[in-house]
């Protein structure tokens, strides 16, 4: 909705009230002072879904399911890509979103041009309107399925790295599916998506958009990069420059100058010789048997989390190609794993069982050798024991400190 098509409800009720909620609520303090706006949270009112019938518009935020809704509403994505006049890059994707839109970033300022990073990572997105932002100005936006499962609009430039078997709060692998691709539904025919070819049925995805499609798997030249950022993500960027006729050494010199994000393939550090690697992020196995394949000499991880009925098969055998010899496991997919590494002749890793990351950091500092690598990449989702994988991620860092600190000999 347009600001002037928002400023005709009397009663606006905000949908949840976390970062996204806020930004709304910041936005239509600044461009609709005169509706009076109700705030609805779990965290604040148990009841909170029962108050919308109160209100002539809801304004959802994501991960609230549409069907917790009642009534006429709409989303801050929707009122951003509504109320926008800048152009707009949108990237998805299961795993390595952060990851492509960071670099892209660089790329674009590297490049001379002004550009924002928004969505789940820099601002949100209405912050960007609310603050003031130049018309010239390039928008990269992460957008997640939840952003996207009822998106009426699309980016200029949509880019779809993967889908991994992954369900977040979707009901099914179809639904998870089809929020990833509504990203070009609405496509016009001067936009583009970019695409792996891998992805699940995007042909007959594809057929039903009208913008200018562009397999970015034909894109890689001669660039080198980091072990830590995956193919999928160079070959999109390199697609993506490609159109903005950006010279490929920029995107070298960017790639060069990669760090990995916190809690992404993260170096820690060395301590007491032994390799330290968060990679928390990794809530699908497919993104540990990514960090596996970027990394030698691991002789302890940290693996598993809650079940979300994932199949590990790929990273034990994977575990038992690089002989990985200690293995940490968390709740709850114990069983599942210890099952998959029992089918495995000739390899007998050790196996620790932690509900702590205390206890599994003193582990991998009691297992592993100097010279070698601790690797937590758990390939599962982190809830039964934090609040998500920034949490896991900081425990694992902190034990690390911690167990540095109290072994150290004091004189």
């Amino acid at each position: 909705m347009t600001i002037s098509e928002l400023k005709k409800f009397k009663s606006i009720y905000i949908l949840g009230y976390g970062i996204e909620g806020k930004s709304v609520h910041r936005f239509l303090s600044k461009f609709c002072p005169d509706v009076t706006v109700g705030i609805g949270d779990q965290t604040i009112d148990p009841e909170y879904l029962e108050k919308q019938v109160e209100y002539d518009l809801v304004i959802k935020s994501p991960g609230i399911r549409m069907d917790k809704v009642r009534g006429t509403y709409t989303t801050p994505t929707n009122i951003f890509f509504a109320n926008n006049q800048c152009e707009t890059v949108g990237v998805t994707g299961t795993k390595g979103k952060s990851t492509t839109v960071s670099l892209l970033h660089k790329v674009f300022v590297n490049a001379g041009k002004k550009a924002e990073l928004a969505g789940n990572i820099g601002l949100p997105m209405l912050d960007l309107l609310t603050n003031g932002i130049d018309q010239d100005t390039i928008v990269i936006l992460e957008l997640s399925s939840y952003q996207l499962e009822d998106i009426a609009y699309s980016p200029h430039v949509s880019i779809i790295l993967n889908i991994l078997e992954e369900l977040h709060n979707h009901e099914s692998f179809e639904e998870y599916v089809r929020a990833k691709y509504m990203i070009f539904q609405q496509a016009q025919l001067n936009d583009y998506v970019l695409f792996n070819p891998a992805l699940p049925r995007i042909d007959e995805f594809l057929t039903s958009s009208a913008c200018h499609t562009i397999n970015f798997s034909q894109y890689l030249d001669s660039y080198t990069f980091s072990k830590n950022i995956h193919i999928n993500t160079v070959q999109a960027l390199a697609a993506c420059i490609d159109l903005y006729k950006i010279d490929n050494s920029i995107l070298q010199k960017t790639l060069d100058s990669f760090q990995s994000l916190p809690h992404r393939q993260q170096t820690v550090g060395v301590v007491n010789g032994i390799l330290f690697i968060n990679d928390s992020a990794a809530n699908h196995p497919g993104a540990t048997f990514h960090a596996l394949e970027s990394h030698e000499r691991i002789a302890t991880i940290l693996l598993g989390g809650q079940d979300r009925g994932f199949d590990f098969a790929q990273v034990v055998e994977l575990l038992k190609q690089k002989n990985v010899e200690h293995i940490v496991l968390f709740p709850n997919t114990q069983e599942k794993i210890i099952k998959l590494i029992e089918l495995e002749q000739d390899y007998k890793p050790q196996i620790f069982y932690s509900d702590s990351m205390e206890s599994a950091v003193a582990y991998a500092f009691n297992h592993t050798a100097k010279g070698e690598t601790c690797l937590l990449s758990p390939g599962a989702p982190s809830y039964l024991m934090f609040s998500g994988f920034p949490a896991r991620g900081e425990a694992f860092i902190k034990a690390i400190q911690e167990y540095e600190k109290n072994s150290t000999p004091t004189t």
